[in-house]
């Protein structure tokens, strides 16, 4: 029987990576979540009565370096050596906020996710081995072509420019810094209403 990969996630109180992050739990993998309040994410688990017996919460930010570089760590075992989760899933995301006399909204923080993933990478190096990374994304992001229909664009380019030029600097940016770092990069557009749970 092979042995199931160890997941670090970050963002796990948001739509997408609780998503992602319920059934890893339900199938019994070893899961580290980092967040910046605890009893938010143990709230959200409860409520789809998701287990957390494998679940490590790490309290902190996603641009904490030592939080981030506990996140990527197994929880202590018997070996001297510490060993690194497998995959990371990162779904970071900021809070819309109204940003008057400007009517462009803007985040509560503009650049929360190139600056979060750009700790994980950080922190990556530093690891013994190096773990895949997956980035969670949302649709409107995509540079060589439309992912949304045409009529959502005055939407997107007002409401979520903000947030879509920070994701597009994590995306797209970050995608240069994780050659020769991770085995793996991907990253998932999650499409409308993906992130809820019934």
């Amino acid at each position: 029987m092979t042995k199931k990969p160890t997941l670090a996630f970050f963002g796990a109180t948001g739509g997408s990576t609780l998503a992602c992050l319920i059934p890893a739990l339900k199938s019994g993998y070893t899961c580290n979540a980092l967040v910046r309040t605890p009893n938010k994410l143990l709230t959200l688990l409860s409520t789809h009565n998701a287990p957390t017996t494998n679940l490590t919460i790490i309290p902190g930010s996603a641009t904490s370096l030592p939080a981030v570089h506990q996140t990527l760590l197994l929880p202590s075992t018997s070996t001297p050596t510490p060993t690194a989760v497998d995959l990371i899933i990162t779904g970071i995301g900021g809070t819309l906020i109204s940003n008057l006399p400007n009517p462009i909204p803007t985040l509560d923080n503009p650049t929360i996710c190139t600056d979060a993933t750009r700790t994980i990478l950080t922190a990556a190096r530093s690891l013994p081995s190096k773990p895949k990374i997956v980035v969670i994304t949302g649709t409107g992001i995509n540079y060589t072509k439309r992912d949304v229909p045409i009529l959502m664009w005055p939407l997107y380019h007002w409401l979520l420019r903000v947030p879509h030029a920070d994701k597009r600097c994590d995306y797209y940016g970050v995608r240069g810094d994780v050659v020769g770092l991770c085995c793996n990069f991907g990253g998932v557009n999650s499409a409308w209403f993906v992130g809820f749970i019934v």
